[in-house]
């Protein structure tokens, strides 16, 4: 009997992983700096989308718990931008800030 509910739990842990590596799990921020993300939305054609944050704002990180992670949101982002999240208290993000003018967090902005 301990066999057969090893047996099942190993089925049910390999069929949720399996479904969640197909499912989009929302929006996939580029990993790079922000140069090589203007390069990448250069070569795509796609306009880029910076999730200004910081590490003490509480709206950035609700919105990355909640709207960043819903699939449909996921969906309509990375088939139309080139995502990056960028800290704005930090060298990048300093100079992106200053650039456009950033003033207030959680701040969204399309380049």
């Amino acid at each position: 009997m301990k066999s057969v509910s090893v047996f099942i739990l190993s089925f049910i842990f390999i069929l949720t992983s399996s479904f969640s590596n197909d499912v989009n799990s929302g929006v996939s921020f580029h990993t790079g700096n922000y140069a090589a993300a203007k390069k990448k939305a250069k070569a795509t054609g796609k306009t880029i989308f910076i999730d200004g944050y910081t590490q003490w704002c509480g709206p950035c990180k609700r919105m990355a718990k909640e709207a960043f992670t819903d699939p449909a949101v996921g969906r309509f982002f990375n088939e139309n931008f080139i995502n990056i999240k960028m800290d704005m208290e930090k060298t990048d993000g300093m100079l992106v800030s200053r650039r456009y003018g950033v003033n207030f967090y959680s701040t969204l902005h399309k380049v």
